[in-house]
Parts: C-alpha cells; structure tokens; sequence
C-alpha cells in the first residue's frame, strides 16, 4: 500500500493559487488541519472526501479539470 504524500496537496493547492486559509473554509475545516495534511499528517474518512471535493471545487472555478483531482493523487511518488 501506498504512503499519504503530503507534499502533493501543497503541489495541487499552489497550482491552484489557493491558500490554505480558503482550501480550509470551502472544505469546512480548520486551516491548521490544511497545514498538518500538507507536513504528511494522513487526512481520513470524512476529512479526506472534504479535501478532494474541496480541491475540485476551486479546481472547476479555476476552469480547471475538477476529476483530476482525486484521492489518488496523494498516495504513492514523492
């Protein structure tokens, strides 16, 4: 099994020039959590479906291809 790679989730959010203060407030969490997933702390369960649904939407208002954004993106290469 994969490992979380947190470093993803700050590659993704950069590249969709969004903080974390406004990723954590459109996924309905605290900014801190934001922070601690992208140092490697492993989102789960209900807080992992808020960061994916979160990242797509910021995705799609960016006119990006939301479904590239996915739960897979964060497991595997560093």
């Amino acid at each position: 099994m994969s490992r979380y790679n947190g470093k993803a989730l700050r590659r993704a959010r950069l590249d969709l020039g969004v903080s974390q203060a406004s990723l954590a407030l459109i996924a309905g969490v605290e900014q801190t959590q934001v922070s601690q997933w992208e140092r490697g702390t492993e989102p789960t369960g209900r807080n992992l479906v808020k960061l994916v649904d979160a990242l797509r939407h910021v995705a799609a208002k960016a006119g990006r291809r939301a479904e590239s954004y996915d739960i897979t993106m964060f497991y595997g290469g560093a």
